[in-house]
């Protein structure tokens, strides 16, 4: 019997939107498949590709969303048009909402454009860009197809196979499922749903036992595609290849070895955190100074959060451009932080902040740090999810 899973599609008007842009389109037209480079947006580029092989496509050219990639800037786009890319789908990430392009960059080129995504809901800007230019915009949410009603619970690598396989068999990449879950720590939600599906593969996970789904060899693979990010795009894109060609996990296990000074950095934070952390009792919220020398800030703050599930976390790091980056992480569903992070950061100049309720980031100038952080912590009780 197949894993139940919390959520799934329900609303197919979207897939067969999908289904026939895709239909009516010649198997050698050139596709560019943009993908975000953590571990849930590289896997659900993985399914993307996978889901367009299967319905023969034959001319795909990937690339993840990084900045050394300039990905959507004029001259990336310039240069999809100039090797003759005709559509280009994005996954784990949307340009407007990320500020990579504004609504008539997205029109520019002529491209036709298929965004899956689990970040901001702009169902209604891109239907609306769709009926007023002659190219195909398709925007699926899980908030426009599924029965989520917490779209950043539904993890993007399992929203893009699930949204495939309504229209191509792609079962025998599942496993892929379990890294991409892990990787966008939704364990808390999906985490029954994981364990029978690392069951079925031969992976046994206690119930109860958070720290086993990082330690098992997807949730090292999934920790390994962080490691990889934070070093370049390049990176990045050698490990897709890979994981796009495995048929198994232990196929991709040589990469460990590839990162083992990543990893070291990675797990002495993840053993060392509190010596580097300050405790505010009122709001049982940790402020964690980093010190990494890979850009490792989101992932070890992720599963930092997860594994201490009875804490709210602020990660912060200072860089080389006289300002503070902070990742906000909470496992505990009480407070939101992207909209306490996006409230903070609007109280100063050159600051910016926002995200999901569990996980949000930020920046502000070395100079407003200490405001920034008072800041948080009188307007952390403003911003608590109200509960049924």
């Amino acid at each position: 019997m197949s894993p139940k899973p919390p959520y799934s599609i329900t609303d197919k008007s979207r897939i067969e939107q999908l289904k026939t842009l895709l239909k009516n389109r010649e198997r050698d037209e050139h596709i560019a498949l943009l993908y975000d480079d953590d571990a849930d947006g590289l896997t659900a580029g993985v399914f993307a590709y996978h889901g367009l092989k299967k319905l023969g496509f034959t001319n795909i050219t990937t690339c993840p969303k990084a900045e050394d990639r300039q990905t959507y800037s004029s001259a990336f786009l310039q240069n999809l048009s100039s090797m003759e890319v005709k559509t280009i789908v994005c996954v784990d990430f949307e340009p407007i909402s990320w500020k990579l392009a504004s609504p008539a960059k997205i029109v520019e080129h002529g491209f036709d454009v298929i965004i899956i995504d689990h970040h901001f809901d702009q169902t209604e800007l891109y239907d609306n860009l769709n009926t007023q230019n002659e190219q195909d915009i398709l925007f699926i949410h899980p908030l426009n197809t599924t029965n989520s009603d917490n779209a950043s619970q539904y993890c993007c690598a399992k929203f893009v196979y699930d949204v495939f396989s309504e229209i191509v068999d792609i079962s025998e990449f599942r496993w892929k499922q379990a890294i991409g879950i892990i990787g966008d720590m939704n364990i808390i939600k999906w985490g029954d749903f994981t364990r029978d599906l690392l069951a079925e593969f031969g992976t046994k996970i206690s119930a109860g036992d958070r720290k086993a789904f990082f330690t098992c060899p997807y949730g090292i693979m999934a920790n390994t595609i962080g490691f990889a990010a934070s070093q370049n795009s390049d990176d990045v894109e050698d490990f897709f290849q890979s994981y796009v060609n495995a048929k198994t996990v232990e196929e991709l296990l040589p990469y460990v070895e590839k990162y083992k000074h990543v990893e070291e950095e990675f797990y002495y934070f993840i053993d060392n955190w509190e010596k580097y952390a300050t405790y505010d009792e009122t709001h049982k919220l940790y402020f964690v100074r980093l010190e990494l020398k890979n850009m490792l800030a989101g992932l070890v703050s992720s599963v930092i959060s997860y594994i201490n599930y009875d804490y709210s976390f602020c990660f912060y790091q200072h860089n080389k451009q006289k300002s503070y980056h902070m990742s906000m992480r909470s496992q505990r569903g009480e407070v939101h932080l992207g909209k306490l992070l996006q409230h903070v950061a609007s109280k100063f100049k050159n600051a910016n902040g926002g995200g999901h309720a569990p996980a949000a980031g930020g920046i502000c100038n070395e100079s407003n740090f200490d405001e920034f952080v008072e800041r948080i912590k009188e307007s952390f009780d403003k911003f608590k999810i109200e509960k049924d």
